[in-house]
């Protein structure tokens, strides 16, 4: 990284720590750009469609089959203003497949949740359900997927690498008891324990 921001010279109206933060994102953005164009949006490994969730009447009788060798990240993939969210960043930089399932639309790209989508998020009826999120640049950024019977809000999946967007949903509906899929949903409440357990004074 060049030190160039370290200097004592200033630009007129900054002061020495805006120029680094300032020299610091460009740096950091130029990375994400060059990370971006390693990302694929295809399927690289075989995917066993035919193990799906099976769920029985009673809560005992539930199996969920997980999928092995994909994350599932708490966040967004190309579903992201650079269309290089975490999902893609962590994919690309670990060379793991990985898919972005996101509890709420980053209204981005003329994504919006006003009475159209609310329309939209209503016509979900079964669990499995879905619908494209399309952007107003013409990207297909993800899907919204209701992902059992009473959620009655959809989650957010967008391709993070080296999955397709069909198989992200496939695996996200795959993985879920809940409206959260259980892989994002555990690791949401064992780091919660976690913080409680370890720091308990605090709120």
């Amino acid at each position: 990284m060049e030190n160039s921001a370290c200097h004592d010279t200033q630009q007129p109206g900054h002061n020495r720590e805006e120029l680094v933060d300032e020299k610091v994102k460009e740096v950091w953005l130029r990375e994400q750009e060059e990370l971006k164009k390693q990302l694929v949006t295809e399927d690289v490994h075989y995917w066993s469609r035919h193990h799906m969730a099976a769920r029985g009447e009673g809560d005992d009788d539930q199996l969920l089959k997980y999928v092995g060798g994909v994350v599932l990240v708490d966040g967004n993939g190309v579903l992201h203003p650079r269309y290089f969210g975490l999902a893609c960043h962590l994919g690309v930089k670990q060379g793991i497949p990985t898919v972005g399932v996101a509890k709420n639309l980053f209204q981005i790209d003329g994504l919006e949740r006003n009475e159209a989508h609310q329309a939209q998020i209503e016509d979900l009826q079964r669990a499995g359900d879905t619908f494209y999120l399309y952007g107003a640049s013409g990207r297909t950024l993800g899907m919204a997927l209701k992902t059992c019977e009473k959620a009655t809000k959809p989650v957010y999946v967008s391709v993070g690498h080296q999955v397709s967007l069909d198989t992200a949903v496939w695996i996200a509906t795959t993985c879920s008891l809940y409206r959260v899929p259980e892989p994002v949903r555990q690791a949401d409440l064992r780091s919660r324990e976690f913080v409680r357990d370890r720091f308990p004074g605090d709120d």
